[in-house]
């Protein structure tokens, strides 16, 4: 999904990168802004989408149909609710959301090795800083862990992931 932010003046932002150079200028360090753009460019092109693959090819298997139903109906209507829990555990929703986001096998299998050299190149990268590009945090460091959280399942997510 792609993030918009409806600004104090209005304007409607769409793009992570656009919200975060408005939003956080210092997340893209003058002496490091076009590396950080081009990483953060690159996980968004190839992170994202692979992520997402893996991540909702396992999600949608009819064993983690509840988890998919939970995790889909969070802060949503009780009708709401009740009516996609219903979808999601007699099978009827995943083949089209399959379907609609090319969720296959095959899509998940190429998507593994995609991320094994996303995070081969983060393992470098970090092997000399404690961050991915320079001395300090920056929007690259933001987008690898966002982008990396559907492959995560870390204690600190709590309820907010699997």
């Amino acid at each position: 999904a792609t993030p918009i932010v409806r600004m104090t003046n209005g304007n409607v932002v769409k793009d992570s990168t656009t919200i975060n150079k408005i939003i956080c200028p210092q997340l893209y360090p003058d002496d490091k802004a076009r590396e950080v753009t081009s990483y953060e460019e690159h996980l968004d092109a190839v992170l994202g989408p692979t992520a997402r693959v893996f991540a909702y090819h396992h999600l949608l298997d009819p064993a983690y149909s509840s988890l998919t139903a939970d995790l889909a109906t969070r802060e949503t209507s009780v009708v709401e609710s009740a009516v996609f829990k219903l979808m999601v555990r007699s099978g009827f929703i995943q083949p089209g959301m399959r379907k609609f986001m090319n969720v296959t096998a095959a899509a998940a299998a190429a998507s593994e090795p995609a991320i094994l050299d996303v995070y081969d190149d983060a393992a470098r990268r970090l092997a000399s800083s404690p961050y991915l590009c320079g001395d300090r945090f920056t929007a690259a460091d933001l987008s690898f862990a966002a982008l990396s959280s559907p492959l995560l399942d870390l204690e600190e997510f709590g309820d907010l992931q699997p």
